[in-house]
């Protein structure tokens, strides 16, 4: 027996990079998620197919981001439209409904609705809710998020009436994992891709049973398959994902990291014997930047870490600059650690380094190296290996 309903498909972005998808990762990175472009088709109403006529249409996306702690829903209507019976009609939308959303979550779920509306107050909720300032890409910024779950209660108020007649609905689960794995796809992980799904209403169509998904293509904002454009009703998602989000340099924690810079300035024209307490001023700014970015839910561990370590680096090379003592100020010439006072530092706070196993004893003084480069580096100091 021919199926009926919806089925979900996948292809890559890139047709020249291959068919296997590859599985996002769990704090590898960012998503974002586009919806491309739809299709509308529908045999109509006997008075239709008489006497012609339209539907009234809508296409709502919802995207949810499961996490172990919290779960944010965004529900959106991305249009509404008349469209003229029996015909097929192309729904060119481009709408990002995921911008740069950290990859942290257990999952990433992803839903569309293309309903007729055959209800007036439907119709005119509906209308109010298709606008720019009313479609809000997930985000997980708290004031982002507070307006998210505005909106998505708004429109499920407005779908809880009578009068819509769904076309397609379907959801993808996007579980994101800690690892990869050969069959992506057959275990519902979120893949970069294009995620397409098609609906058939006609009992007597054999296409979701017999279709190849490899013969599926997007062209533009539109589907063919192999090589014509598809007659049924779709959605196309467009996923793509991100290893870095960037600077957002409207950002708390930014204007903190500038004003730690800012701090350093009045050492000019100071005395040096001053200038210890600007450096320590600008430290606790850097300080109070971290915090901020540690609780700034848009970026994932290892980004943050970049960025701190950055900020304080630029701290450093600043004070140096503005006070000549490295690299950056005038004729200045780096400073020279000697060998007796590395080793010192060096078995500082290894206790009892004679008594160690050979191994242990290694692998402490490594560990100690490798921390005591970073001070000097940081210091614009440099090794001497002559006593």
């Amino acid at each position: 027996m021919p199926s009926v309903g919806t089925r979900t498909f996948w292809r890559p972005l890139d047709a020249a990079a291959g068919s296997q998808p590859e599985p996002i990762v769990k704090n590898s990175g960012y998503l974002n998620v586009l919806l491309r472009g739809a299709y509308y088709w529908a045999p109509g109403s006997l008075w239709q197919r008489i006497f012609g006529g339209s539907d009234r249409i809508s296409l709502v996306s919802t995207i949810s981001y499961h996490a172990a702690i919290k779960t944010v829903e965004a529900v959106s209507v991305q249009d509404v439209r008349s469209v003229p019976a029996k015909k097929g009609s192309y729904l060119a939308l481009g709408r990002t409904v995921a911008v740069r959303v950290p990859a942290g979550a257990d999952a990433i779920e992803l839903g569309v609705q293309l309903t007729a509306i055959e209800s007036d107050n439907l119709d005119t909720a509906l209308g109010l809710l298709n606008t720019n300032e009313a479609r809000k890409a997930l985000e997980l910024a708290p004031p982002v998020v507070g307006a998210v779950v505005t909106i998505t209660g708004l429109v499920k108020k407005a779908f809880s009436s009578i009068g819509a007649q769904p076309r397609l609905e379907a959801t993808y689960p996007g579980i994101i994992g800690t690892g990869t794995t050969r069959t992506p796809l057959q275990e519902n992980r979120l893949v970069a891709g294009y995620l397409i799904v098609i609906a058939v209403e006609d009992a007597a169509d054999t296409f979701l049973d017999t279709v190849d998904p490899g013969g599926l293509n997007v062209v533009g904002d539109g589907l063919r398959y192999k090589g014509s454009p598809l007659r049924y009703t779709y959605v196309i998602y467009d996923i793509s994902f991100d290893e870095r989000r960037g600077l957002d340099p409207d950002a708390p924690w930014a204007d903190k990291f500038r004003l730690s810079l800012r701090a350093i300035d009045p050492v000019v024209g100071a005395s040096p014997s001053d200038w210890p307490q600007f450096l320590a001023g600008a430290k606790q700014k850097w300080v109070e930047g971290s915090a901020l970015l540690d609780a700034d839910p848009n970026y994932i561990d290892q980004e943050r870490q970049e960025i701190r370590d950055k900020a304080l680096s630029d701290l450093w090379a600043y004070y140096q600059k503005r006070t000549g003592s490295g690299p950056a100020g005038a004729g200045a010439k780096a400073k020279v650690i000697r060998l007796d006072d590395a080793i010192a530092a060096l078995t500082d706070g290894v206790e009892h380094l004679a008594e160690l196993p050979l191994a242990e004893r290694t692998v402490r003084l490594q560990r100690s190296a490798r921390a005591y480069s970073a001070r000097l580096k940081r210091a614009n100091l440099r090794w001497n290996l002559e006593k």
